[in-house]
């Protein structure tokens, strides 16, 4: 039940490795007995609602799940299965939203690797791998670093752990390492998982038409049809909506829907545009389209939004509180999701105070990070704090990002502070470069003008 972020794309990236993984031992050659029943304590496979893949994918997913509990069954210290089972639990949380049960069902099967014996090395890496990837998912960036550098550890030219390592550095700020280490990503294996982080790079470092240039490659890189295909193709979308150029985005969201037809995100991406261009009655159809499929809570924070501009203030508030309900299952699972509910109590329930507390919680956590930032001090601009936000803001701003959301917002806190022409002038290039900025600020900031 995750809002959708660019990074988000990235992290759930899972590929199988390239190399043919070599077992650990079994109870007849030493391997460690495990609690008999075993397999029957294994995550069981939720039903997918109509319309998430193909059928044969549908049922390609049950025939793995079916054959690795199987291969449990037989043998409890088969660590392949185990390993095959926890890249199907993280598949299914990315295609079926389901991410406080699938999440923990992952590291069940991960965090039973190590009680068996004679384990090999590609087995340590590939948990390692796994392990440090829903970290990521969960927001636990400082242990994913962790595992990520125990897996680099064993094998340092594998491409996939160093997209790990560049994602926990982006998210804890540690901008110049992440660049360091995608520079050494690319050059193992360029991949649509290594553009795919060298275009957010380059979107952070104020660069979007380098950003859009890179993830055309990762597109290009991705077999159509497949989830994670998908997802490349919705961030290129994603990338052109919010520098503007709808045109762009609307084509690649449609061929989304042509590639894996019931794809929730490209009815979103669809959603905000239709939102954008005034047309508030198809975007409430395209976002029930995208709800029934999954529970995300971008979708239902964006029927809010629209609920808001269609003046119905009571059905937002009812919404915004499910919302709240989500974040808290989520949270329960095991996914800090401080900065978010930070933005939901701000936007959501016009709750500075609230989100403040929140806010604080993430910065503790990662101060370097420009979009913890960027919240902050957008929170003390509400709050009327105009010297902290600014503070905050100079933090947000120092990759350079000509992101039109960050640059709105410090246009009105200049304005707040009393540097009008400089943050008029700023709003000014915020709003050129995507004249439909749905900010909550935005119209504020369009009124100065």
């Amino acid at each position: 039940m995750k809002k959708f972020t660019p990074l988000v794309a990235l992290i759930l990236m899972v590929c199988t490795a390239s190399f043919v993984l070599t077992g650990c031992g079994d109870t007849r050659a030493g391997g460690m007995e495990l609690p008999q029943g075993t397999a029957s304590a294994i995550p069981f496979l939720k039903g997918r609602k109509a319309g998430l893949g193909s059928p044969d994918e549908v049922t390609n997913v049950a025939t793995i799940y079916d054959k690795q509990k199987a291969a449990i069954q037989k043998d409890a210290n088969n660590a392949e299965a185990y390993l095959a089972l926890a890249e199907l639990f993280m598949n299914e949380a990315r295609i079926t939203g389901e991410h406080p049960y699938y999440y923990p069902a992952a590291l069940k099967m991960i965090d039973l690797i190590p009680n068996l014996a004679g384990c090999s090395e590609e087995i340590r890496f590939q948990a390692a791998y796994y392990k440090a990837t829903v970290q990521l998912s969960q927001h636990e960036f400082q242990k994913a670093l962790a595992t990520g550098e125990e897996g680099r550890k064993i094998f340092p030219q594998n491409a996939g752990i160093h997209g790990v390592l560049i994602d926990a550095n982006v998210e804890l700020g540690n901008y110049d390492e992440a660049v360091r280490l995608s520079d050494i990503m690319v050059g193992i294996r360029p991949d649509l998982r290594s553009y795919s982080r060298i275009s957010y790079l380059r979107e952070i470092h104020g660069d979007p038409e380098g950003a859009i240039e890179a993830m055309k490659m990762a597109v290009d890189a991705a077999m159509p049809g497949y989830e994670q295909s998908a997802w490349c193709r919705l961030t290129l979308a994603k990338l052109y909506e919010n520098y503007g150029k709808l045109d762009d985005a609307k084509m690649h969201y449609t061929i989304i829907l042509e590639e894996r037809p019931e794809y929730p995100f490209a009815y979103s991406g669809l959603a905000s545009i239709a939102m954008k261009q005034g047309n508030t009655a198809e975007a409430g159809k395209l976002l029930d389209k995208a709800i029934a499929l999954i529970p995300e809570v971008g979708f239902y924070e964006q029927k809010a939004d629209l609920m808001l501009q269609l003046g119905n203030e009571a059905e937002a508030k009812a919404i915004g509180e499910e919302v709240m309900v989500m974040m808290a299952e989520d949270e329960e699972s095991g996914h800090l999701v401080d900065l978010e509910l930070a933005m939901a109590k701000l936007h959501l329930q016009n709750d500075a105070q609230a989100a403040q507390v929140y806010a604080e919680k993430a910065f503790a956590v990662r101060p370097e990070n420009i979009d913890v930032n960027a919240a902050l001090a957008e929170i003390h601009y509400v709050k009327g704090d105009f010297a902290k936000a600014q503070g905050y803001m100079k933090v947000a701003l120092r990759t350079g990002s000509k992101d039109p959301a960050k640059n709105c917002v410090a246009g009105l806190i200049e304005v707040a502070a009393g540097n009008k022409a400089a943050g008029l002038a700023q709003i000014k290039q915020a709003l050129s470069t995507d004249p439909y900025l749905d900010h909550p600020l935005a119209e504020k900031a369009k009124s100065m003008l």
